[in-house]
């Protein structure tokens, strides 16, 4: 998946979120099969972030292929455990989502950066509580 494409997802997300409305997404169920397990775990966060996130980040650890949709879905749960995870995905030179964790990141704070060390850095200089954008 490319950076159009998990942008376009990402967007879908939200509108789906904002709405309460699964419909924006019912474009990506007919693409690839990871977009389908990923925009399941996106309607779990939306149904019930507290039970679906612990999953999502346990499926990103072994699901190589859909890691990035993973990450981006971990973005609609603005819980301190998924901004520490999302930092660790940033942080480990082994993974190669890091474009994705940043689309999450842009998610929960309505902010964007250009490179990995700056949301590193931004983590690193907050105070233990999150501060989201409104929903």
């Amino acid at each position: 998946m490319d950076e159009v494409q998990a942008r376009a997802f990402a967007a879908a997300a939200t509108q789906a979120t904002d709405e309460e409305d699964a419909t924006a997404l019912l474009p990506f169920l007919d693409s690839e099969d990871a977009m389908v397990l990923t925009t399941a775990a996106m309607l779990a966060v939306v149904v019930d972030s507290e039970k679906a996130a612990p999953l999502i980040r346990e499926m990103m650890s072994t699901t190589e292929p859909v890691r990035d949709l993973l990450a981006i879905a971990l973005g609609f749960d603005p819980s301190t455990e998924n901004v520490e995870f999302l930092i660790t995905q940033l942080d480990d030179k082994g993974k190669e989502n890091a474009g994705a964790v940043m689309i999450a990141f842009s998610i929960i704070t309505g902010i964007s950066h250009e490179k990995p060390k700056e949301w590193v850095q931004w983590w690193s200089e907050l105070p233990r509580r999150i501060s989201t954008r409104p929903r």
